[in-house]
């Protein structure tokens, strides 16, 4: 009985030797470099944009600027996970094993199965640790890389891009939103058409879409296809991604005097609303549910005293540490939602709504008709967390007289990921801007807003 523990003890000892060698070339004493992108295939003009998950500058692509920061998506993904975290599994189950040799040969043979028992956990999990970090590429969590850029192009629609200045680091992208910003921002000319006034956030700027396919200009081409409206209608998109509704109502006040407008829409999105503020690890994040990009995910991990500097050694603890972040982020966000949207109304809300209903007045003052349409958030739409959030605010803003379009009856029900922009990134993409564009056009018609004896005319 004792020859056959004592050559199962070295056995086991043997086995760690093994282990050892293996640690030696998994984890060498210096991080190494992550690998360049290879290169993928010539995209040329008009031919299939490439969806490969590492973009790279080619003839035909697009030399947009996804950022300043010259490190990728997926170097960062990818950065070697310190070695402390798998020598500290190799160092625990060396320790156990020595200490169940010391009870075995000191015939305490109860405490030194304990011993072992705890050294065979340790080597299970020093083997899930080498598994993890040479599988790092298949589980390692995606962010968005900035606004408008992500790291591949699940659906084509991209396009593929350079980072300034590192011609070897790509992305995929659409266009800059200052182009949106410089039409809002420079007057309209008098050439005999009447507008059309979009309002709102990053859901009305075209976070994540190209400008052609926001919601604004895809209602533009719809209102020249109407019948009867042979000069067109003009709509100039107003969106300013990051503003809430307070300093919506300061942009509204400078493009009432720019273009004169006959009929304003304000895409409410329900984090116009400032909501309380949450500071440190717990906090939300606003539309995506996630963490918002790779210097968010920085950030948190700084502040996370607990999961931060071991994610950085251990692929075990950053498997884990990663899905619980996300996991409470998620919740955190729905969170600060429903609080926001209680009924009855908070200050923060009322304050809200009444501001809404002045600009109302404002535009009534300015001759142009004012309508609200409320987005939903592109997330759960099988089962909408927010529902009541929506009912709560086309109640209180119709009591105050203002006109609702309730955007939630287009989407309720339709698959979340198939409306959004990215995995990372929960705007809406193009096929949810042409729903709401569609939905819109109905409800003006229905109105009689289009028809020139009801705008008017401004101008």
């Amino acid at each position: 009985m004792r020859g056959r523990r004592a050559n199962g003890l070295e056995r086991l000892f043997a086995f760690l030797f093994f282990v050892f060698a293996v640690c030696r070339l998994v984890f060498p004493s210096g991080a190494a470099e992550a690998a360049p992108y290879p290169r993928p295939a010539t995209i040329e003009e008009g031919g299939t944009i490439d969806a490969s998950p590492r973009p790279s500058v080619e003839k035909g692509v697009s030399l947009l600027d996804p950022g300043r920061d010259p490190e990728s998506e997926e170097r960062r993904r990818l950065r070697p996970v310190g070695p402390w975290g798998a020598w500290a599994f190799f160092g625990a189950v060396l320790a156990f094993a020595g200490l169940a040799w010391l009870s075995h040969k000191r015939k305490r043979r109860v405490v030194g199965g304990v011993f072992l028992g705890f050294a065979s956990v340790f080597l299970v999990l020093l083997f899930v640790e080498i598994v993890l970090r040479l599988s790092l590429g298949l589980w390692a969590m995606h962010v968005k890389i900035r606004s408008n850029c992500y790291y591949d192009n699940p659906r084509g629609y991209f396009l593929p891009s350079a980072m300034a200045g590192h011609p070897e680091i790509g992305a995929f992208c659409v266009d800059e939103l200052s182009g949106a910003w410089a039409e809002c921002e420079t007057r309209s000319e008098d050439d005999g058409r009447r507008r059309i006034l979009a309002l709102g956030d990053s859901f009305t700027d075209g976070v994540g879409v190209f400008r052609r396919d926001a919601w604004p200009k895809v209602l533009e081409r719809k209102l020249s296809e109407t019948k009867g409206n042979s000069k067109g209608m003009r709509v100039v998109n107003c969106g300013r991604a990051d503003l809430d509704t307070a300093r919506l109502a300061s942009r509204l006040e400078m493009a009432l005097s720019l273009h004169y407008p006959d009929i304003v829409i304000y895409a409410y999105v329900l984090n116009d609303t400032p909501p309380d503020v949450f500071p440190g690890k717990g906090r939300p994040a606003d539309v995506s549910f996630q963490v918002e990009d790779r210097f968010s995910y920085q950030a948190r991990l700084s502040e996370d005293a607990f999961w931060g500097p071991p994610m950085a050694q251990s692929a075990l603890v950053r498997f884990f540490a990663e899905r619980f972040m996300r996991r409470r982020i998620e919740a955190a966000t729905v969170a600060m939602y429903r609080r926001t949207y209680a009924d009855p109304p908070s200050a923060a809300l009322t304050e809200t709504l009444d501001q809404v209903a002045a600009m109302r007045d404002r535009c009534r003052s300015a001759h142009a008709r004012f309508l609200v349409a409320i987005f939903p958030m592109m997330y759960e739409l099988e089962n909408y967390p927010f529902r009541a959030a929506h009912a709560l605010m086309a109640r209180e803003l119709e009591a105050r007289g203002v006109k609702v379009l309730d955007l939630l009856e287009v989407f309720e029900g339709r698959d979340s990921a198939r409306l959004q922009v990215h995995p990372t990134d929960f705007h809406p993409n193009e096929i949810a801007h042409a729903l709401a564009a569609e939905a819109i056009l109905k409800t003006l018609r229905a109105s009689g807003w289009l028809s020139e004896e009801e705008t008017g005319g401004n101008r």
